[in-house]
């Protein structure tokens, strides 16, 4: 995966990120919506004794565990405002302005539709603290109270418990049900970067790449879409500097001899007006150092002032390894005689 190393040089910021992934992360916001905005469980199940089902209905024997209500509340509480008690302290604290009842936010909640019954988990002996750990000794709402995918996946697999893939826990949602931020041009420009954390690629469940992907559909997807940034000016006078930059990424879909093809019918754009001359300097400009697949005749194998170079004379003159400028000068060369030998031999 060295190309998406390479595209992670762009990698967008992490404001970007969480937009492109809204499906598989928690929203933002006050943590409790009410006044006090947090709710000590240590004095209530820790320091006080308190059975999480006393507050939390139904968390042993129904599928979805309750919150209280005030009614609840007052049993330990006074149904009045204590002025000398901080908000937090009482069940005012949880009431927005307007409502009767007490307003709670839940934190565990997950980000997309799923099936999760409290009472299955119950009879199969979990208890509270396995999956909402440390809670009852905490004296705020915490958003790493979050249950993830990859917790449930580690306790089903230490368990041998096989729930039926992706439709098992959500219905009507497999491989093939693209996400909502999947959609549109802005997902088209930012998945590459998004694609090249190797977090996307076997990190955290939800947001592993892998679970639809492969990489060989990337690769068959992009040698069919041509990229964003290939634009015609791009290809006149961009994409030989951008390959010089990061060979493997032009690797997915063009290969040497392809771009040796092209350039051997395509004259370059650089090859034009006072191009030339009679020293031919303008092989230098890219060709250095010259060699004899890399210099001028990698596209001019047939120009005839390079087959008629003078050869080397025979005999007493001294052989290839002397130095040619000792003796020729000045030189009307490109080069200055740096590399004599590859046209008079």
């Amino acid at each position: 995966m060295s190309s998406r190393a390479h595209r992670a040089l762009s990698t967008l910021s992490t404001a970007a990120l969480v937009a492109a992934c809204s499906l598989i992360g928690p929203g933002s916001g006050p943590l409790v919506p009410g006044r006090a905005g947090i709710f000590p469980h240590l004095p209530h199940a820790g320091e006080g004794g308190m059975e999480c089902t006393d507050c939390h209905e139904g968390a042993e024997d129904q599928v979805r565990a309750g919150m209280p209500d005030l009614e609840t509340c007052y049993g330990c509480h006074d149904s009045e405002v204590d002025p000398d008690l901080a908000l937090s302290a009482q069940p005012a604290g949880f009431i927005l302005e307007g409502d009767s009842e007490a307003t709670w936010t839940s934190v565990t909640a997950p980000a997309v539709a799923t099936a999760f019954s409290h009472a299955i988990h119950a009879d199969a002996g979990a208890s509270c603290d396995s999956c909402h750990e440390d809670v009852a000794e905490s004296d705020e709402v915490d958003r790493d109270w979050k249950v993830g995918m990859s917790e449930c996946l580690g306790c089903h697999e230490a368990a041998s418990v096989e729930v039926g893939g992706c439709l098992g826990c959500h219905e009507g949602l497999d491989q093939r049900t693209m996400p909502g931020s999947h959609a549109g041009l802005n997902w088209q420009r930012a998945h590459g970067a998004f694609g090249a954390d190797s977090v996307s690629w076997g990190g955290a469940p939800a947001q592993d790449c892998s679970l639809c992907h492969t990489e060989s559909s990337c690769d068959s997807c992009h040698a069919k879409t041509p990229p964003l940034d290939h634009s015609e000016a791009w290809r006149l006078r961009g994409h030989g500097f951008s390959a010089s930059m990061e060979r493997d990424r032009c690797d997915t879909c063009h290969k040497e001899d392809s771009c040796v093809r092209c350039h051997q019918t395509a004259t370059p754009v650089t090859h034009g007006g006072i191009w030339g001359g009679g020293t031919s300097v303008h092989c230098a400009s890219c060709h250095i150092p010259l060699g004899p697949e890399t210099g001028c005749t990698a596209c001019h194998r047939g120009t005839p002032s390079h087959r008629l170079a003078t050869s080397i004379p025979g005999g007493s003159h001294p052989g290839s390894s002397a130095d040619c400028r000792s003796c020729h000068t000045p030189l009307d060369h490109f080069d200055n005689g740096q590399a004599c030998t590859l046209c008079h031999r």
